[in-house]
């Protein structure tokens, strides 16, 4: 979670040095305003369906939406969360994920993966998740009352969904020494429904074994599974325990999961180094890898319609809802920031000042010298103070640091 003052910092350095410009705009999609923490889009009536009427993915769709998200707030986002007021094509899905960049070795994917230049984003965003309409999640299997049990399905939703950004994809490598895809299930991009994957939110089950060589459906799409926390780059390969694989060639591995269902196979135990062998290692592993991660929620309005209090809460419910439920998701290691950082318009012309941005920081430091929004996050927020500053084009030489180790006997 980036400090407030560090998001501020950055901001007024994209805006001196001219990363951020409003330009014109090539699209007819429109920015309407900032309702809060949710930036609203207008959009033109163009196709907006999953498909193209030529099946394929209808890529450019989102991708006007995000230029024009980025055209009036920048690119200073990992993911943006799309939601609508109106209904389109998402044929038997009810939201998906669009990659835009990968480069995280050891997941089954390209680690040279690069459409950034597509949706306007020159260096930051990773993908774009479109939730569908809003009015969807009013209705049985989801809830936008966080109080009402069926709301954890739509947290799950969004949670299945910013997992694709790693999961699912991996192969490993079987007693025979050939490389399997019996993981995979649904598109080659879920578990098998034949993974006991503890009721990961990317299918499989968590299968309690009955004694008698049957096994039971006792959670479904309930968490990310440790496997899956080894692929975000949050567990270490040895923090996975070994998982199961269940045999049965008479059942179909891409069908979906089934709470209760009850199955009759054989256990095949999988070791997280038989993946490795055959993906490779993951780069960056959990010692370095990102685990702080910016996130846009845009509400795209329908052309000549008004985005309805009603719509824009309950888009701000679950927003709101997924900076604690991501945090607990990942056993306390990663988290969501989902402010938008508005950007005022200014002469792209003009002299950076980057030097006020760095004074600014600097002034933030504290006399032991740490930064820190909470007594509790003096240690992430310095080390997100000193990344920050460092990013600015000036002799680091000559900066009035203060001493590190006072920083960290301050930190309790």
């Amino acid at each position: 979670m980036t400090p407030r003052f560090v998001r501020l910092a950055l901001l007024a350095l994209s805006l001196g040095a001219g990363v951020v410009r409003l330009d014109a705009n090539d699209d007819n999609l429109q920015f309407v305003r900032d309702e809060g923490q949710i930036a609203v889009i207008e959009h033109d009536g163009s196709n907006y369906n999953l498909l193209t009427p030529d099946g394929e993915p209808n890529v450019e769709a989102r991708a006007r939406v995000i230029r024009e998200l980025i055209r009036t707030h920048g690119d200073f986002y990992d993911f943006v969360v799309v939601f609508t007021n109106f209904a389109f094509d998402l044929g038997d899905a009810d939201a998906f994920y669009q990659e835009v960049r990968n480069d995280v070795e050891g997941i089954g994917r390209p680690s040279n993966l690069d459409d950034g230049d597509r949706f306007g984003s020159p260096s930051r965003l990773q993908g774009v998740i479109d939730m569908g309409p809003i009015g969807q999640y009013r209705q049985e299997p989801f809830s936008v009352d966080p109080a009402n049990p069926r709301f954890q399905a739509t947290q799950g939703t969004l949670a299945h969904e910013l997992g694709h950004r790693w999961l699912a994809h991996v192969r490993f490598k079987d007693e025979t020494g050939e490389i399997s895809t019996d993981l995979l299930g649904r598109n080659g991009r879920h578990w098998s429904t034949l993974l006991s994957s503890d009721a990961s939110f990317l299918y499989g089950s968590a299968w309690d074994p009955n004694g008698d060589g049957s096994f039971t459906a006792a959670e479904v799409r309930r968490r990310y599974s440790f496997l899956d926390l080894y692929l975000m780059g949050i567990l270490g390969a040895d923090e996975v325990p070994p998982f199961t694989l269940l045999r049965n060639p008479e059942v179909d591995p891409t069908q979906l999961p089934e709470l209760g269902a009850r199955i009759t196979a054989a256990e095949e135990t999988i070791h997280i180094d038989q993946i490795v062998e055959s993906e490779g290692t993951r780069i960056r592993d959990a010692s370095s890898s990102q685990k702080n991660f910016n996130l846009a929620f845009v509400f795209l309005k329908q052309k000549d319609t008004i985005a309805s209090p009603r719509d824009l809460g309950d888009v701000e419910t679950i927003r709101s809802a997924f900076i604690t439920t991501f945090f607990s998701l990942t056993l306390g290691r990663a988290y969501v920031d989902t402010h938008l950082l508005t950007v005022t318009p200014h002469d792209p012309t003009g002299s950076p000042d980057t030097g006020l941005a760095l004074d600014w920081l600097l002034s933030q430091q504290q006399t032991d010298g740490r930064w820190e929004d909470h007594p509790l996050t003096s240690f992430r927020d310095t080390s997100s103070s000193k990344t920050a500053a460092t990013r600015m084009p000036r002799d680091t030489a000559a900066w009035p640091w203060k001493p590190y180790q006072s920083i960290r006997s301050s930190v309790r």
